[in-house]
């Protein structure tokens, strides 16, 4: 018998064997069938080989898909779906003639079609809809959800290029940028269009992102443009236009220039049930964002940190989230501290922050696995670990960070980090060896840093201390 053993690498929350095998790059042909409330097409897989002809087995995470066919460099290939293993699904395995030399490709074209059990699809009738004129679909794939759309290695250690090629009889929003020679119309009534995308920057498989209804663009700034139903892109341009651009640039100073070409808003029906998702290019954004007075427009400083911090350098498990969410809320309150002329909004900020964190850990427990910054979740689910704890211990440690070390010198670690880890996914035991190398003439420094950057209690009691000197002359003074 055949051993089916999938050694785990560093991701415990993916079945696929990304140590033998590299995504370089993902073509999505996929048509999106409204009536029958599913994606059909295929997917086109470029995978490279990171043994040296040690493995004849490529395995892919898959959930509840409707696989049909897979080709392998142009022939029909073996395959079959293992049994499934909760929570992440059912791994697929292709089977090889002949191990592939190491960097060499192989390219996999996988015929499927989502199913009903896609959870990373939300289908909307149009009575869910703002104008209520068209049904609407859109997707959320982070963190483990990108599966049950296509089979891909589902884990944020491994990210590709992409091409969307998807077919739908009403507009197409994709985390790509989209081809020039795209509908500019939607098609007539009983007819599709296709819309093509290409993203160029490698992404993980949880930025994969789609949504298709009645939506239209309108221009927010020099780089941005605001998706959205017709009868609230009026509003959505009033709302976004006076802050997206200051925004980027505010963060760019902190870091360094945006990398994505465009930075889009696509605001979603009122039933969208997020605050918001960071997907490249098309930041998927809440309607409660457009309060009619900018009170909301924080979210947008969030989801675009989010460009530099998750999306160009990323976590490499979710075991390590607050690399994403703790790095990008430390530079969403940057970049609103650079807008309002000083830290005291920052401060304020972070002072609520703790509330939710303090909350977070009260839910929990003060001893529950999930409070740590760096979390076990062999066996689990990642959205069961989902709080406020990656996003505010992450960002009290990194301004605990900024305290010790002074705020000048940590600014020039930003851009250094984001510069060695671009395009690239870390954990912690990497952040903590890319700090202390650059902090190496400081023996005072790194003496320090050695003891408490992997510690899981100190985030919250150091960053306590830190936080409640300004916090509290903020308070006094206001």
């Amino acid at each position: 018998m055949a051993n089916t053993t999938i050694t785990l690498p560093r991701d415990p929350n993916t079945l696929s064997n990304y140590n033998s095998w590299r995504t370089a790059h993902t073509t999505a042909n996929l048509e999106i069938l409204f009536d029958e409330q599913r994606l059909s097409g295929n997917v086109v897989l470029t995978l490279k080989s990171i043994t040296h002809a040690e493995s004849k087995q490529i395995f892919l995470d898959t959930s509840h898909l409707d696989i049909s066919a897979i080709k392998v460099n142009g022939r029909s290939a073996k395959w079959d779906l293992l049994p499934r293993r909760e929570p992440y699904g059912s791994p697929l395995r292709i089977s090889l003639e002949t191990g592939i030399a190491a960097d060499q490709t192989v390219e996999v074209v996988i015929y499927l079609s989502t199913t009903t059990s896609c959870t990373a699809l939300q289908w909307l009738t149009p009575a869910q809809t703002s104008n209520k004129r068209q049904p609407y679909m859109f997707s959320q794939c982070q963190a483990i959800h990108a599966r049950s759309l296509f089979p891909c290695q589902d884990t944020p250690d491994v990210k590709s290029t992409f091409d969307f090629n998807i077919t739908s009889p009403l507009p197409v929003i994709a985390s790509g940028i989209a081809s020039p020679a795209n509908p500019t119309a939607p098609p007539p009534p009983g007819r599709s269009s296709l819309y093509k995308f290409h993203q160029p920057l490698p992404i993980p498989a949880y930025l994969f992102a789609l949504a298709s209804g009645d939506i239209v663009t309108a221009p927010i700034g020099p780089r941005s443009v605001v998706a959205t139903s017709p009868d609230q892109l009026s509003a959505c341009v009033d709302e976004l236009s006076a802050d997206t651009e200051s925004f980027l640039q505010a963060a760019e100073k902190i870091v360094y220039p945006y990398a994505w070409q465009q930075y889009n808003v696509l605001v979603l029906p009122p039933s969208f049930p997020y605050g918001g998702m960071e997907n490249p290019i098309f930041t998927f954004a809440t309607p409660t964002i457009i309060s009619h007075d900018r009170q909301n427009v924080d979210v947008i400083a969030h989801e675009l940190a989010h460009s530099w911090s998750g999306n160009l350098v990323s976590n490499a498990s979710w075991e390590h989230f607050w690399l994403n969410e703790g790095w990008t809320t430390y530079l969403e309150r940057r970049i609103q501290a650079s807008i309002h002329g000083n830290d005291a909004w920052r401060d304020f900020s972070a002072i609520i922050g703790w509330k939710a964190l303090t909350d977070s850990v009260e839910q929990f427990g003060h001893d529950h696995e999930f409070t740590k910054l760096v979390v076990d979740l062999k066996g689990k689910d990642p959205d069961d670990a989902f709080s406020s704890i990656p996003y505010e211990k992450g960002f009290n440690f990194l301004y605990y960070l900024e305290k010790l070390i002074g705020k000048d010198r940590f600014d020039t670690f930003i851009p250094h980090y984001f510069t060695v880890w671009r395009g690239k996914s870390l954990d912690s035991y990497d952040f903590k060896a890319t700090l202390l190398d650059f902090f190496a003439g400081d023996k005072a420094v790194t003496e320090t840093l050695a003891h408490v950057v992997l510690q899981t209690r100190s985030p919250v009691e150091t960053g306590l201390r830190h936080l409640a000197r300004p916090a509290g002359a903020f308070l006094r003074r206001y």
